[in-house]
């Protein structure tokens, strides 16, 4: 018959043993986990991007600012998502920017934040152009270089002249009331790319505020990019222009008149 005193060392022992137990489980050695990639433009495009040994730097998107231009240059906000490959210690990336297939420009962008900021040049013209085809260079954490074009579609972005009034202070539309005589004048410009140009040809519609807008005249602007006419009402109301937006140039509404 065992003693208390033994009993007692027998749980001991007992519990050392499980106790040993936990500890060899715990030191149990763990896989490493493989590098991951990482990603710069978004977060959200890991589970799009697969770089490869040959191509360590996926461009998934490409993305530019559209704008109106009313300067010899503008400047244009381009940025590019993807991931990069653990095995890149660094790269640089270029795009080209193209009017249908002809290339008049380049951007540079950043490895970081794959953000790139274009100086647009009037003179490329006005329409649809596209960012595309990313030059990237870099190396590997071997030593070894890379060099190949990425040729994601995407970056499509539009450039339109600027308008604005090419009456006296720069107004689109003046009218002189006398008594119920209204005589209207309307004058339109744009920027073209070798500068301001009358828009000369374009139907304009003056319009009239009868609780909401509505066509009051349609008119041709002249070689001088102006147009008028002359009606007769006893009824004050407020008026503005409407220029209809093309492929090319902006369209929008100048602010409406006072009461005339």
């Amino acid at each position: 018959m065992n003693s208390p005193l033994k009993r007692a060392a027998a749980v001991v022992a007992g519990g050392a043993l499980a106790f040993s137990g936990l500890a060899f489980a715990s030191a149990a050695p763990s896989a490493a986990a493989a590098p991951k990639p990482t990603s710069f433009g978004s977060a959200s495009v890991s589970a799009a991007a697969a770089p490869t040994p040959e191509r360590p730097v996926d461009i998934v998107s490409i993305a530019a600012q559209s704008a109106y231009i009313n300067y010899k240059t503008k400047g244009l906000d381009v940025g590019v998502t993807g991931q990069v490959g653990p095995n890149v210690s660094y790269f640089s990336m270029t795009a080209n920017v193209y009017r249908g297939s002809t290339r008049v420009g380049t951007v540079s962008l950043s490895s970081s934040t794959g953000s790139g900021y274009l100086t647009f040049r009037s003179g490329w013209g006005r329409g649809t152009f596209r960012v595309a085809n990313v030059a990237i260079t870099g190396g590997r954490t071997d030593g070894s270089t890379f060099a190949y074009t990425d040729a994601t579609a995407g970056g499509y972005f539009t450039v339109k002249s600027a308008i604005e009034g090419n009456l006296k202070y720069r107004n689109v539309i003046s009218i002189k009331s006398t008594g119920s005589k209204k005589k209207v004048k309307v004058g339109v410009r744009y920027y073209s790319p070798t500068g301001w140009k009358p828009y000369r040809g374009k139907k304009v519609v003056v319009q009239v505020k009868k609780g909401k807008w509505k066509k009051k005249k349609a008119l041709r602007l002249n070689r001088k990019g102006k147009a008028g006419f002359t009606f007769y009402s006893s009824k004050r109301a407020k008026y503005r222009l409407k220029i209809p937006a093309t492929k090319t140039v902006q369209g929008g509404y100048s602010r409406g008149t006072i009461k005339l």
